[in-house]
């Protein structure tokens, strides 16, 4: 007999395998051995529970066995057997003669997509734009979709699953092909309301060795479900024109601001406010970011003109409310502001006239050394009182030092204006000699202003120059200079 015998190698588990693991070599030989035959095992670079030359244990004269341990270390690990037939010939090297060792772990690395609805397929998913976190806080309705990239030298041994905390659920779009060692996997979450909170993945999937998938990445995102609350105390103040009266815009405002109170939720992450006109955005959105922690919050439209501001806040009363978005995209809307947008002037008072008092003589529209006040009455329409208006007497266009107002009744027709003068010296300090021009200025609720046309008032505080060189002359009868007698009929 001079055939050396063949041997075959088999093992059990038939996988890579990982330390710790007990694997069976199995040699079996083509003719029986004359005594046990020996096993040497090399294991992978920087591995550790290497065999050299230890006896196999016999299962038939043909048959032997070996158990062995698995070590540390990563690759190919080489079995060589040696041993004679009874005719002394050394066997031929084994077949099958390697194994592999794993002990690295899968790593699944995961990103993040938010969707407005389930991705149709994989190729689907894959058109989405992914993160390593989520890009912002998830509210109801939203899709979650997380691309799951495993790397793993030997394959997994079953399909790649994904679990989340808190009884959420999510799905793999496909099954994860475990004959590849590169693999990619979407698994989509649609978040349902309540639950508010940080999302934990779960990664759960054993390569064929039995090395537990590690998960590389951010493993968690944020649930938020919740409407922040929703802002109050709105006020609105107008900019421009002459008057600004509070919720109240005019002829001559040419921009507002709008301020209100909220809480520090909205924030949170990246919040925003938005302007809103009878529910409804402005052409171009007033916006503003809520910094996180903010309790106050303005927006001012980008408005520059009278026009403006009138294209945008149509005249009547208008309901203005904010609009509170967090960063997860829930929303909450205020209570309403109702907003008086009144855009049309006053009629200007008419038919002018100033009474004077005090003094001997008082001269209608006229001033004299004697007078110690005067009063201006004027014809109104009623549309200056709706609401509250005013009337201020000027002097030459201008208020007196102690301005001479008067509240306007709604529906009144006519109005007086009475200085607080008692005194000549007040009167003559006021209105100086000569001609002078009083108007009447009405102001309505909203701040819109009227002017009338002037009343031109004649103000003469100088006595004129006595007479002199008086002579007296009788005519009739006798005639005495500077006498009259009982024959006198007259005189000059």
């Amino acid at each position: 007999d001079t055939t050396a015998p063949t041997v075959a190698l088999t093992y059990s588990p038939n996988r890579a395998v990982k330390s710790g693991d007990s694997v069976t070599v199995t040699a079996t030989f083509s003719e029986a051995m004359a005594s046990s035959p020996t096993i040497a095992i090399a294991v992978p670079s920087g591995g550790t529970n290497a065999v050299t030359s230890t006896a196999m244990t016999s299962t038939s004269s043909s048959v032997w066995t070996y158990a062995y341990t698995v070590g540390t270390g990563n690759g190919t690990a080489t079995v060589t057997i040696a041993g004679t037939d009874v005719a002394l010939n050394a066997n031929a090297s084994a077949t099958n003669a390697t194994f592999t060792v794993d002990n690295t772990a899968p790593v699944v690395a995961l990103t993040y997509a938010i969707a407005s609805s389930v991705p149709a397929n994989a190729t689907a998913a894959a058109a989405l734009t992914y993160a390593s976190s989520a890009s912002r806080p998830v509210t109801t309705g939203d899709i979650v979709v997380v691309k799951a990239v495993t790397t793993e030298a030997t394959g997994l041994a079953s399909a790649l699953v994904l679990s989340l905390d808190g009884s959420r659920t999510i799905t793999a779009l496909e099954t994860y092909n475990t004959s590849s060692s590169v693999g990619t996997t979407y698994f989509t979450h649609t978040v349902a309301s309540g639950n508010d909170g940080s999302a934990t993945v779960s990664v759960t999937a054993p390569d064929t060795a039995g090395n537990a998938a590690v998960a590389s990445g951010t493993t968690t995102f944020t649930v938020d479900t919740t409407a922040p609350t929703a802002a109050t105390s709105l006020a609105l103040a107008a900019t421009g024109g002459t008057n600004q009266v509070a919720n109240t815009l005019n002829a001559g405002n040419t921009n507002f601001t709008v301020t209100a109170t909220i809480t520090g939720d909205v924030g949170s992450a990246g919040g925003t406010a938005e302007l809103l006109v009878g529910g409804a955005s402005f052409s171009t959105p007033v916006t503003a970011i809520v910094a996180s922690g903010a309790t106050s919050v303005s927006l001012t439209p980008s408005f520059t003109t009278t026009t403006a501001v009138q294209a945008a806040m149509a005249a009547g009363t208008l309901s203005v409310t904010l609009k509170l978005t967090d960063s997860a995209g829930n929303v909450a809307t205020s209570g309403a502001l109702s907003v008086l947008a009144d855009y049309t002037d006053p009629t200007a008072a008419t038919g002018l006239a100033l009474t004077a008092t005090g003094g001997t003589n008082q001269v209608a529209n006229a001033l004299n050394a004697g007078n110690t006040n005067f009063t201006v009455t004027a014809t109104i329409t009623g549309d200056v009182g709706t609401g509250g208006g005013t009337a201020e007497l000027l002097v030459g266009a201008a208020s007196f030092s102690t301005p001479v107002t008067a509240s306007v009744a709604s529906g009144a027709t006519t109005v007086s204006l009475t200085p607080s003068f008692t005194t000549a010296a007040q009167v003559q300090a006021a209105m100086s000699d000569g001609s002078k021009s009083l108007t009447v200025k009405l102001t309505d609720s909203a701040g819109n202003v009227t002017t009338s046309s002037a009343l031109t008032v004649l103000a003469d505080y100088t006595a004129p120059t006595a007479a002199t060189g008086l002579a007296f002359t009788a005519s009739g009868g006798t005639v005495v200079s500077n006498a009259l007698n009982a024959t006198n009929t007259n005189f000059t």
